[in-house]
């Protein structure tokens, strides 16, 4: 992912990078988050000093995903699919980072 990123970057412009971070129910930190989340965001914090680097919780982006996916009438074969539910999670999360930033200006 890392390598992906500064290739990326390399040829877009790019202001800020947005990391979901798996939390428990109390919102506390989980393992994932301790374990792999965390150490990722500070090796790109350590590649991209200049970039802002965010993490938003990314609880329930899944079951929302799916949610969506079945409202939006796609095949049981395609809603088992993780890659597809990854990527429906993946841009509600930005989407709900996006509307954090409206309501914070």
């Amino acid at each position: 992912m890392e390598k992906w990123l500064e290739r990326y970057i390399a040829v877009e412009p790019v202001e800020r990078i947005v990391v979901g971070c798996p939390t428990m129910l109390d919102g506390s930190e989980s393992d994932t988050m301790i374990r792999y989340v965390q150490p990722f965001v500070n090796r790109l914090k350590n590649k991209f000093p200049n970039m802002v680097i965010d993490t938003m919780d990314e609880r329930y982006t899944s079951k929302l995903a799916v949610r969506a996916m079945i409202d939006g009438g796609v095949k049981k074969k395609d809603r088992r699919n993780k890659a597809n539910i990854d990527k429906l999670s993946a841009t509600i999360l930005l989407q709900s980072y996006l509307d954090s930033l409206k309501i914070e200006h």
